[in-house]
C-alpha cells in the first residue's frame, strides 16, 4: 500500500461489490489523520493536543509528544547505560557482544554513554547506583532519565 496517493476502498453491498477511488491521505478523521505518508496524526480535540508518529525516515522514527517534545531513535538519539550490566548471559554465562548503548548492551558507566549519546538526545538509566560525581554531561546537552525510578547517582550503594 503506498500511503498518502490514490488508494481503492471497496465494500461488499450483497452480492455485488463496490470500489471506489479515493485521492486523499491513508487516513482522515477528527482523531487520526495521515499528512502525508509515513506520518501518523493521533488529535484529542477536547484537549486541542496532538501527537504526531513520523516514519517518513525508516532509519530515524520519530514521535513529537503533545507538548511538541520530539523523541527519535537511531544515530545514539537514545542510550543505555546499566551500571550492573555484565556482558554475559545469565542463563548460559556465554561472553555477549561488547556494549554498545542499546536496550540489550547498554553502558556500563555514565561516562561511556555521555560519550555516546548525541547532542539533545536521551540517557536512559536502567535501576542501579554509582559512585560517579561532578559533572555529568561533559559540556553536552541531553536528558538523563530513568524511566521506571531506582537510580541513585553518587552515592556508594543502594
Amino acid at each position: 500500500m503506498d500511503f498518502g496517493h490514490r488508494m481503492e476502498w471497496c465494500r461488499s453491498d450483497g452480492p455485488l461489490a463496490r470500489c471506489v477511488e479515493h485521492e486523499r491521505s491513508f487516513s482522515v478523521g477528527t482523531v487520526l489523520n495521515s499528512p502525508s505518508p509515513g506520518v501518523v496524526t493521533l488529535t484529542n480535540p477536547f484537549l486541542g493536543q496532538t501527537i504526531t508518529l513520523d516514519m517518513s525516515d525508516p532509519r530515524r522514527p520519530r514521535h513529537i509528544s503533545e507538548h511538541g517534545d520530539v523523541e527519535a531513535a537511531g544515530a545514539n538519539e537514545e542510550v543505555w547505560v546499566d551500571f550492573d550490566w555484565k556482558g554475559v548471559d545469565a542463563e548460559t554465562g556465554a561472553t555477549l557482544l561488547p556494549s554498545v548503548g542499546d536496550f540489550f548492551r547498554p553502558f556500563r558507566s555514565l561516562a561511556e554513554g555521555v560519550a555516546a549519546v548525541a547532542d539533545h538526545g536521551v540517557l536512559k538509566i536502567v535501576p542501579g547506583h554509582t559512585s560517579q560525581r561532578g559533572a555529568l554531561t561533559g559540556g553536552k546537552r541531553l536528558r538523563l532519565s530513568a524511566p521506571i525510578g531506582g537510580v541513585r547517582i553518587g552515592a556508594a550503594g543502594p
